[in-house]
């Protein structure tokens, strides 16, 4: 961990991106932490927003401990809503629904 004063780090920020893909940099004014310089290099966006999250963190968990149901049960409930849905067939002599004109 490599720790700089704030004026020092608006100097050299550039390098201290490069310093932080190896080690965290902490930033001091009147030497106390007010900010971390962390690497993310190979990281994906959304790896990285969700990393500093509170919320998502805490959302997390909370799915983590509800009630959960067996696969089968669900596999089961997404093939019945798949089904598709059939019409009464249609009694003999009676009219057929009307056609649409096909626009030209």
């Amino acid at each position: 961990m490599k720790l700089v004063n704030v004026r020092e780090a608006r100097a050299a920020f550039a390098d201290l991106v490069e310093h932080a893909q190896k080690e965290t940099v902490v930033i001091l004014r009147h030497g106390k932490p007010v900010a971390t310089l962390q690497g993310t290099r190979g990281a994906d966006l959304e790896t990285v927003m969700t990393a500093g999250s509170p919320e998502f963190w805490r959302d997390l968990e909370k799915r983590r401990r509800a009630p959960s149901r067996p696969l089968a049960e669900l596999e089961a409930e997404l093939a019945a809503q798949r089904q598709p849905t059939r019409c009464a067939p249609r009694k003999p002599g009676a009219p057929s629904a009307p056609r649409r004109k096909r626009a030209a």
